[in-house]
Formats: C-alpha cells, sequence, structure tokens
C-alpha cells in the first residue's frame, strides 16, 4: 500500500487526516517532530510527506528530514488560512500548499495523486489561459498577474476541482469556513473580490452564480 508521512505535533490533527484517508489506498502514519520522522522514514514506504507548519522554517526543517535521508519525494505543506506562501518563501520541492481550515476532501484527492506520481495541484490550469498557484497566492494570465487572499484561493480550488459542476453554497460554506451558517454574506464578498481580480488582469468571469443552487467555474473561455 502506498504511504504518506504526516508531521505534526497536533494529535487531533493527525486523527482527521488518517480517518479522511481511511479506504483510500493510502496508508498514513503520524510523527511528531523530525526525529520521529526520520525512523518512520526507515521503516515504512513514504511516497509523500506533508508537514503541519505556520512558519517556513518548520516546512524547511521536514525538507532537512528527506534529504538526510535521501529520500527525494513530493513535499506538501499545511499552513495557516493567513499565511502569505510566496514563491521565494517555498521550499524546493514543496508541490501542494493545504490552508487552514483543511478541506478534508481536497487532502484525501490530493494525496492519492501525490502517492501515485501524479504531482503536485500547487497550480492549476482554469479555463481562459487563467493560472491559478496556491502556492504563491496568485492568479495569472498572459504575463500579468494578482495576488488572491488564502480564502479566494481555496474558492476557487473548489470551484477549479468540480470540473464545471455546480458546488451547492452550503457545502462551499462548510469546505471554506467549516461552519454550517446560513449567512452568505462573506462568500459573496470573497466572490465579487476574485471577480474584480480576475478582471483587474484581463481575465474572464470565470465564476457562475445559480440563484438558489450554488457556484461553477465557467468553461467557457469567452464568458463573461
Amino acid at each position: 500500500m502506498a504511504g504518506a508521512l504526516l508531521i505534526t505535533a497536533d494529535t487531533s490533527l493527525g486523527g482527521l487526516v488518517t480517518r479522511a484517508m481511511s479506504g483510500s489506498g493510502v496508508d498514513v502514519a503520524v510523527a511528531e517532530d523530525s526525529n520521529a520522522a526520520t525512523r518512520a522514514l526507515v521503516t515504512m514506504r513514504v511516497d509523500a510527506v506533508v508537514a503541519d507548519a505556520l512558519w517556513p522554517e518548520d516546512v524547511a526543517e521536514a525538507r532537512r528530514v528527506l534529504n538526510s535521508a535521501g529520500r527525494d519525494v513530493p513535499l506538501a505543506v499545511i499552513a495557516g488560512a493567513s499565511t502569505r506562501w510566496n514563491r521565494w518563501r517555498l521550499p524546493r520541492g514543496a508541490v501542494q500548499v493545504f490552508r487552514r481550515p483543511l478541506d478534508l476532501r481536497e487532502v484525501r484527492q490530493a494525496l492519492q495523486l501525490l502517492v501515485r506520481g501524479g504531482g503536485g495541484t500547487r497550480e492549476l490550469k482554469l479555463p481562459g489561459g487563467v493560472v491559478l498557484d496556491s502556492g504563491a497566492d496568485t492568479v495569472s494570465m498572459s504575463g500579468r498577474n494578482t495576488v488572491l487572499t488564502g480564502r479566494e484561493v481555496q474558492i476557487l480550488r473548489i470551484l477549479a476541482s468540480a470540473r464545471g459542476a455546480v458546488v451547492p453554497t452550503d457545502e462551499m460554506m462548510h469546505r471554506v469556513w467549516a461552519t454550517e451558517s446560513r449567512n452568505t454574506d462573506a462568500l459573496r464578498t470573497h466572490i465579487r473580490a476574485i471577480r474584480a481580480k480576475l478582471a483587474s488582469i484581463g481575465a474572464p468571469d470565470l465564476i457562475q452564480n445559480l440563484p438558489r443552487r450554488g457556484y461553477r467555474l465557467r468553461t467557457d473561455a469567452a464568458a463573461s
């Protein structure tokens, strides 16, 4: 069975990820520090490493563990929702950034891809030639780019993963804010901000609102 190593001192987080991966074909081992991670790399098959880190230096420690063990495997990062992750701050080889609160569905899908050599999904190609970089928190098109907030990145990733299908509003609220609240003002505010930022780089309006249903990513690049 393929294996993933989660480095975190947060036992509750370890339990959440382990349960999320149940039945996925990916066995998850949890290490609380770099010493435990080094032992795990020796005793088990590790096809991907996930580092729980709020600061870049902690992620760099995970990379040092991998280098010391002579293992060249994909590295994913769990970052705080407000943490700014620019290209120069991401350690070499970090191919995936997960935002808090975790979307466990996204974690499950991404780890299945990583351990099977599917590569990271840090950069997503959206319709109309738009590229979403969840590591640098940017969207770009034709050499122009603009910075997004962590929530805006998460919203676009969720819509992109639906592949043109409608994502119900209540599901979006739960996955982005981990809440069952029916107050969708914050979601609408973030959608408006994304649209404005896409327009600022000359990109089409990629987000379609279906009243009383939810949102979907337009597949027609010429949509406006």
